[in-house]
């Protein structure tokens, strides 16, 4: 897949680098489509789910690969703004709410349905597209859980669930799901 990407696509421009890993936004050199890609150190298991899932508030995930603990993810770009850069300037009508909740249960049942949970739940997770249609993203520390998964810790402090972050103030570590 990495020679695939070298070859057929061109980086448009690098939205996001860490130690962890990059997210760009690549182009194909011979239709202009554009994609995003992500390639981290981790686990790709939802994003191996994922592919052929269709769902109108999921990215449509193109191509993974795996290898040596690093991932590689194609996937639809989404043009259009983060649920985070709407809620800067504006507040939603309780209609507006209710239709992002609706969206974005959409599409936590079809990651449930995959026996996945996404852990990192936050309006920079959420695009909007020119559609109107919002959109739940990054699954990068996403995880498929069975009845012998151990979960931890994971995603954004201040989106965590009030039951951890109480419990990490005394010090304590809890499992969250």
């Amino acid at each position: 897949m990495l020679s695939s990407i070298e070859t057929d696509y061109e980086t448009v421009k690098t939205i996001k680098h860490s130690e962890r890993g990059s997210v760009s936004l690549l182009q194909n050199k011979q239709n202009g489509t554009r994609f995003i890609f992500r390639h981290y150190r981790g686990n790709g298991e939802v994003y191996r789910k994922l592919l052929g899932i269709s769902c109108p508030n999921l990215p449509q995930i193109m191509e993974t690969a795996e290898r040596d603990g690093m991932v590689a993810v194609l996937e639809e770009y989404i043009q259009g703004d983060s649920l985070a850069y709407l809620l800067e300037g504006a507040l939603f009508s309780p209609a507006e709410a209710r239709k992002i909740t609706r969206q974005l249960c959409n599409a936590l049942w079809v990651l449930h349905q995959l026996g996945a949970v996404h852990r990192d739940i936050k309006p920079e997770n959420v695009m909007v597209s020119s559609f109107g249609n919002f959109k739940l993203c990054d699954f990068g520390i996403s995880r498929v859980l069975d009845h012998t998964t151990n979960a931890t810790k994971a995603g954004t402090p201040l989106y965590w669930a009030p039951e951890v972050v109480r419990m990490e103030k005394y010090g304590q570590t809890v499992d969250i799901y």
